[in-house]
């Protein structure tokens, strides 16, 4: 199986092999993508050949992935939005691994690196699409929370303890439903180039204004650190 194959699976935590045993970092095993799989070797005469990821199939294996979930489903399965967070900050923490494997060829190392760049601009288009045209199936909570799912996961990234003495600035009904992914630096600069050219506004005021009442609910003696980290790095991009 090819280098890009094994680095897309470790992206997206999806596979076009049934065989594949591989878990993520919580345990939870790789989505198996029946039915993507099943096309693509119908489309090439029956060959397993094509059972592989890359950039010309990856975005279908993201349609499929929204469309038919994760599988199996507990707390520790992030929301499609929270999904996608999660892919494009692995996308950027393999990009430089990526390029230091002394494993790879050149040749190897330049497919790598164009899938990733890739992922990361699919990973950004796709929660632009849940959120802005609701474009894919998401839980009711995931729906009503919106914008907020950036919002936490901005609080995670900027140290959010989830609990402590003041309790976690994430609501209790996120936390119990969906794993929180932290949030990549890039990620709203690449939202925001992503749709500079469609109206984004009404989202970042949404963004910032949760955020503005996270804050508010912060006791006078509790720790802001967090929340204000966020605050800036989301107003940055305004």
């Amino acid at each position: 199986m090819s280098s890009t194959n094994r680095i897309l699976e470790q992206t997206f935590h999806f596979t076009l092999d049934e065989t594949n045993q591989s878990y993520n970092e919580d345990g939870q095993p790789y989505t198996f993508l029946k039915s993507l799989a099943e096309e693509l070797v119908s489309e090439n005469n029956g060959s397993k050949e094509a059972l592989r990821l890359e950039q010309s199939t990856l975005e279908r294996a993201i349609m499929c992935r929204l469309l038919e979930g994760a599988g199996s489903v507990s707390n520790k399965t992030p929301w499609p939005v929270q999904y996608l967070i999660g892919c494009h900050r692995r996308s950027m923490d393999l990009y430089s691994k990526v390029q230091s494997d002394p494993t790879l060829s050149d040749a190897e190392k330049n497919d790598a690196v164009e899938a990733l760049a890739l992922s990361r601009q699919l990973s950004v288009s796709y929660v632009g699409f849940m959120l802005q045209m609701s474009m894919f199936p998401q839980p009711e909570q995931a729906e009503i929370r919106g914008g907020g799912q950036i919002v936490d996961s901005y609080l995670v990234q900027s140290g959010d303890p989830y609990s402590g003495v003041f309790g976690s600035l994430i609501p209790e009904e996120v936390r119990n439903s969906t794993k929180v992914e932290v949030i990549h630096p890039e990620f709203l600069p690449d939202y925001v180039s992503r749709f500079e050219d469609e109206n984004i506004g009404d989202l970042i005021e949404q963004i910032g204004g949760c955020l503005i009442n996270v804050m508010s609910k912060i006791s006078i003696l509790g720790d802001f650190s967090s929340a204000l980290s966020a605050l800036m790095n989301i107003m940055a991009n305004k």
